[in-house]
């Protein structure tokens, strides 16, 4: 949120103000400009013209903007100065235009200057896109790139956002055949892929007419007792999900119908002419801009973790994640 959002209010003082004429300020986003002053006159004499008006203008100045005399670098402030000067509401005394002057909150004046950007003087300065290249001001400064050049970029994870997704459902389930084999039940999105009979070492479902990367997906690693459940309600075989989705283990009890979900999420970057949607399922990788043929692919749909989509990728010498939230169908 810029400082003009909360009020701030500039007050651009004179260099030499002359006597008698009001204290003149204008609004940073817009105003007239204070005019050059007139040569001013020698006046000896112990009543100035116009000092009444002055008087009233200090009076009126300070309903809303504070005038008094500070200090700013070890310097004694007072209501004639060399420098631009700041005044704000809600605040007494004030302020001067250094270099580390936050116009607007978190951005310094001497970021802008450094690019030679004018914006800084408009209210939505931050939001505004110096190069036209698709990312904000604001966006720039935060990614520690130039705002001024269209090929520095800021990573584009920033512009990413999840619109959909949706849910393959698949149920397994397993029935004793002696102590070594059961017989194993798999289920995807309602469809039977397989029943047969297996034991440690297997892999099942053995075909897969819409999904080839459902062959073979799963592996039974072990068969045991849950020490904390008797009888055959704690035999379990403990499985091994070998799809790109998360390569996990999990238990699977006896007779106990399981039902599971593979999560695919629709991604979409908010970039004018990028912005068209594209799938991704949970686990696979991508690139961004999104291309289905590019090889280098360095951003990866980790995981779904409740309502959030977690996105892993390589910045800076770094493995990072960040979760991205997931709309809620109404």
């Amino acid at each position: 949120m810029s400082w003009l959002s909360e009020n701030y209010d500039k007050a651009a003082l004179g260099v030499a103000a002359v006597a008698a004429i009001a204290v003149g300020y204008s609004i940073f986003s817009g105003g007239d400009g204070v005019p050059d002053p007139n040569t001013t006159v020698a006046n000896n004499t112990v009543e100035m013209p116009g000092r009444n008006v002055l008087t009233r203008a200090i009076e009126k100045f300070g309903e809303k903007h504070g005038f008094s005399s500070s200090l700013s670098n070890g310097n004694e402030v007072q209501s004639f100065v060399a420098f631009p000067l700041y005044s704000i509401k809600g605040q007494e005394g004030l302020k001067a235009l250094t270099d580390q002057f936050e116009i607007h909150e978190g951005m310094p004046l001497e970021w802008w200057k450094k690019y030679g950007l004018e914006d800084y003087k408009r209210e939505d300065g931050p939001d505004l896109d110096a190069d036209a290249d698709g990312f904000t001001n604001r966006e720039e400064f935060d990614g520690g790139t130039d705002p001024t050049d269209k090929a520095s970029l800021p990573n584009y994870i920033t512009k990413l956002k999840v619109t959909g997704e949706k849910a393959d459902d698949y149920e397994m389930n397993w029935t004793k055949l002696n102590a070594a084999m059961g017989n194993f039940s798999f289920k995807y999105n309602n469809r039977r892929l397989y029943y047969g009979t297996l034991g440690v070492g297997g892999k099942f479902p053995e075909k897969s007419k819409n999904d080839p990367s459902l062959i073979g997906r799963f592996e039974i690693l072990e068969k045991g007792q849950d020490a904390d459940v008797a009888g055959e309600q704690g035999e379990y075989y403990l499985l091994k999900d070998n799809g790109k989705e998360q390569n996990n283990q999990f238990k699977l009890y006896y007779n106990k119908k399981t039902k599971f979900e593979d999560w695919t999420a629709t991604f979409m970057l908010d970039v004018s002419g990028l912005d068209t949607p594209f799938s991704v399922p949970e686990g696979d990788t991508f690139s961004l801009p999104y291309n289905a043929e590019e090889k280098k692919k360095p951003y990866k749909y980790k995981s779904r973790k409740g309502n959030k989509a977690e996105i892993e990728y390589q910045a800076k010498n770094k493995r990072l994640t960040t979760d991205f939230e997931i709309p809620q169908k109404k």
